[in-house]
């Protein structure tokens, strides 16, 4: 007999045995590893969720808070030096005043040296008080300052009766340039605003910018009366010329040196308007 050859078998589909293996044990995962997932998930959405109403509710009256010290600030700020003009900016840091002082100075050591006119109280003495500060550059020490040994009895009471040499006013270098205490006050609160965490970066930079354009307009006092000293002789050729001696002139040397702080004053008040019609306080430009 002739064996029938049995029908060949259908092949079905091809299946990978890695996804079979994966797809188990994901089925086979332990149900408290499931939970403590499942646990972390609706943790963190309740965290976010949370931190999001803490926004509108908790932080927002902190954020209003220092918005009101803020604003205080930028007021005293604005007050202070974006409203007033050139003349009244060099008159809050006393920078005329200290002009006019250390130009009679000059005028009083002139008088002594060259007339042997003396008040009765030096300026000094009289208004140490008001000007109690002294500035000495770094060329006035070079010039007019020295180190000296301890003193020795012989040669102090040989040289305490030499006469005092003449004074070249060519050449005349000022030893120190006295500076009032309303000048200190006012650098003094500005820095204390620079350093104020509450004063935007910024604006700090700016206040800062202010404090070293004031300072360098007080050092130019010094130069100033340098030049004014060369026409001394010329302005009070004898002692009648010198009766009612006028300092206006050496104050206009003065002004032609100093740089302006007005512009400066702008940049702070252009800040301050930006920064209240900034998105982060909520405000809105006004048109």
């Amino acid at each position: 007999m002739t064996a029938t050859p049995s029908p060949s078998a259908t092949q079905g589909p091809v299946v990978d045995a890695g996804v079979v293996g994966w797809w188990t044990q994901f089925f086979t995962i332990d149900v408290s590893q499931f939970i403590q997932i499942l646990f972390w998930l609706v943790a963190g959405s309740i965290a976010i969720m949370t931190y999001r109403q803490a926004r509108r509710t908790v932080f927002q009256p902190l954020r209003v808070e220092v918005f009101k010290q803020q604003l205080s600030l930028l007021t005293k700020i604005s007050e202070t030096f974006v409203s007033r003009d050139e003349s009244e900016l060099r008159a809050h840091f006393d920078l005329e005043e200290c002009v006019d002082f250390n130009a009679s100075l000059l005028i009083e050591t002139f008088l002594d040296q060259e007339y042997q006119l003396k008040r009765k109280t030096s300026l000094m003495d009289e208004y140490r008080e008001r000007f109690p500060i002294g500035l000495v550059s770094a060329e006035s020490m070079e010039q007019n300052f020295e180190l000296v040994a301890p003193p020795n009895g012989e040669s102090e009471r040989q040289s305490s009766g030499d006469p005092v040499p003449d004074i070249d006013w060519e050449q005349f270098k000022v030893p120190m340039i006295a500076v009032s205490q309303a000048y200190d006050a006012a650098s003094q609160d500005i820095l204390k605003l620079v350093r104020d965490p509450l004063v935007p970066r910024q604006l700090s930079e700016l206040l800062r910018k202010l404090a070293d354009v004031a300072s360098e307009n007080l050092r130019q006092i010094e130069p100033a009366l340098e030049e004014a000293a060369k026409q001394l002789p010329i302005s009070y050729p004898n002692e009648d010329s010198v009766k009612e001696p006028s300092l206006r002139w050496v104050g206009n040397i003065w002004n032609d040196r100093v740089l302006p702080m007005r512009p400066i004053a702008d940049e702070i008040g252009d800040f301050i308007r930006e920064f209240i019609q900034s998105e982060q306080t909520g405000f809105t430009e006004v048109k």
